[in-house]
């Protein structure tokens, strides 16, 4: 599950290694991109418009979910619920996958872009703490020529059940 597809370059690349892709965004428009992006390099996936407040799928059905940057402009109490059913959805030992943007962020990148949360190391232990935590690492990148200095935390879990 590509959670918060965006423009669909995670579900064209998982499309191109030879993975089954499901992929989810609350907007339409990102949505559409996705499926002609696919379409364009002759690749398929199954996509839908929905919102994570909205989740609805069979219980252990994803082998691997991936968030690249989507849960983090959710409220933290939001997310909390989002990665209860993620759990459910989850295959037992599936893997989870998440990138989420860090406390000490200093770009403009993130502004005007609705609500986001900057997240801190014990946070994010807080957040996945129903997972079974396999690694946390803390990815540091400039942009803007070196101005902006961008946090994220690249996280990798399990699905203990």
């Amino acid at each position: 599950l590509d959670l918060g597809c965006g423009g669909g370059s995670t579900s064209l690349y998982l499309s191109q290694e030879g993975f089954s892709v499901y992929g989810i965004d609350s907007s339409k428009t990102a949505v559409k991109k996705t499926k002609l992006l696919l379409k364009k390099h002759n690749l398929s996936g199954k996509f839908q418009v929905m919102d994570f407040s909205g989740l609805d799928f069979l219980d252990n059905t994803f082998n691997c979910i991936i968030d690249i940057c989507s849960l983090q402009h959710n409220k933290p109490i939001e997310i909390a619920k989002i990665l209860h059913l993620l759990k459910i959805f989850l295959k037992p030992d599936g893997k989870f996958f998440s990138i989420i943007v860090g406390k000490g962020t200093k770009s403009e990148l993130f502004m005007n872009k609705g609500f986001i949360h900057y997240y801190t190391k014990n946070e994010i232990k807080k957040l996945y703490k129903q997972f079974k935590i396999i690694s946390i690492e803390k990815l540091i990148r400039t942009e803007n020529n070196c101005k902006d200095t961008i946090y994220h935390w690249v996280d990798h879990c399990e699905n203990k059940k």
